[in-house]
C-alpha cells in the first residue's frame, strides 16, 4: 500500500495534513471541558484550530480579542475564560505531539474579515501578541458572511499577517490558513498569501461550498485540505471515508474536520467518542502494512 504519510504536499506540514478545528466557546463547565481536552485524541491530527477570536473595534482600529462568549450563553468563569481555555489545550497537545501545529481562528458571522481588512496592521500585531501569549504556530480566517470585502484588501490583510508573526520571537515557522465557504473577496494572489486554503466542503453545512473553484483559483489541489463536518455520529455527519478518498485521488493537502471537541458525540454521556477523528488519521495516514 501507498504510504500517504510521506511528504509531498505544497505546505509545511509533513505527510497529508489531518485537521481539527476546537471550539473554546463550548457552553459547558470547566470541568466537563477539562475533560475533553484531556481525552482527546491529539495524537491523531497534526493540524490544530482553535475557534475562536472576534474584531473589537477601539479608537477606528480593529484588533483581535477573545470575548469569551458561550454558545449556551452560559457566562465564562474565573480560571475558565477563553485564554484559559487556549492554554489547556495547548499544553495537552503539545505534550501528546510534539509535531502539531496549533491555530487560532477569526469567527464568522459578524464580517470580522472585511473589519480586520480594514486596518490590516494593527490587526496582524494584535494577532501576533496573542500568538505569542498563547504558543501558538499561527492564525485561520473563518471566511464566510462577509458581503463586502475585496480581494485587494484580503491580500493585504493575508500580507499584514504574515510579516507581524514573522517578527514573533523566539522565530520558529508560522503559518495561516484561510477557512472559506464563499468567494466573493478571494482571488489567487489572495489564495497565494495562505499556507492551506481549506474550504468548508461539508455534506452537512457549509453553505454548499465545493472545492472546484478554489483549485482551478489555485491551479491545482497542492495546498487545498478538504473540509468535512464531523459533529455527530457518521451518518448524522459527514463520512471520513468518502472525503479521504478524494482528497487522495486528487493529490490534495490533506482533510480537516469541523470540530473536534464536537466529534461522534455518545448520546448517552454527551461526551464526544473521537471517532471521527480518529478515522481521518487512519484513512490518511496508514501503515505500511495496513
Amino acid at each position: 500500500m501507498k504510504d500517504l504519510s510521506k511528504p509531498g504536499t505544497g505546505g509545511p506540514i509533513k505527510g497529508k495534513v489531518v485537521g481539527q478545528f476546537f471550539g473554546i466557546f463550548n457552553g459547558i463547565p470547566a470541568d466537563r471541558y477539562q475533560h475533553i481536552v484531556n481525552t482527546a485524541p491529539f495524537d491523531k491530527c497534526n493540524l490544530l484550530i482553535l475557534a475562536f477570536v472576534r474584531t473589537v473595534k477601539s479608537n477606528g482600529v480593529f484588533t483581535a480579542h477573545f470575548t469569551n462568549v458561550r454558545d449556551d450563553q452560559r457566562p465564562a468563569t474565573k480560571g475558565d475564560m477563553d485564554q484559559d481555555r487556549v492554554m489547556q489545550v495547548v499544553k495537552r497537545a503539545r505534550a501528546m505531539n510534539s509535531e502539531i501545529k496549533i491555530l487560532i481562528s477569526l469567527g464568522w458571522g459578524n464580517t470580522d474579515a472585511g473589519n480586520a481588512a480594514t486596518t490590516p496592521t494593527p490587526f496582524a500585531e494584535s494577532v501576533a501578541s496573542i500568538v505569542k501569549t498563547c504558543d501558538l504556530d499561527g492564525f485561520d480566517i473563518d471566511y464566510e458572511d462577509e458581503p463586502d470585502v475585496e480581494p485587494k484588501d484580503m491580500f493585504k490583510l493575508a500580507r499584514a499577517l504574515n510579516d507581524a508573526l514573522s517578527k514573533i520571537t523566539p522565530t520558529r515557522e508560522r503559518i495561516i490558513t484561510i477557512t472559506p465557504a464563499q468567494e466573493k473577496g478571494l482571488d489567487k494572489n489572495v489564495l497565494d498569501t495562505f499556507t492551506y486554503t481549506m474550504p468548508q466542503s461539508y455534506d452537512h453545512g457549509g453553505d454548499g461550498t465545493k472545492v472546484d473553484w478554489y483549485k482551478d483559483t489555485l491551479g491545482s489541489f497542492d495546498r487545498i485540505v478538504y473540509g468535512l463536518n464531523i459533529e455527530g455520529d457518521i451518518g448524522k455527519s459527514d463520512d471520513p471515508r468518502k472525503f479521504a478518498k478524494e482528497a487522495i485521488s486528487n493529490h490534495a493537502a490533506g482533510l480537516f474536520a469541523w470540530r473536534l471537541d464536537n466529534d461522534s458525540v455518545d448520546p448517552q454521556t454527551e461526551y464526544p467518542t473521537f471517532a471521527s477523528g480518529k478515522l481521518m488519521w487512519e484513512l490518511m495516514h496508514p501503515t505500511e502494512d495496513a
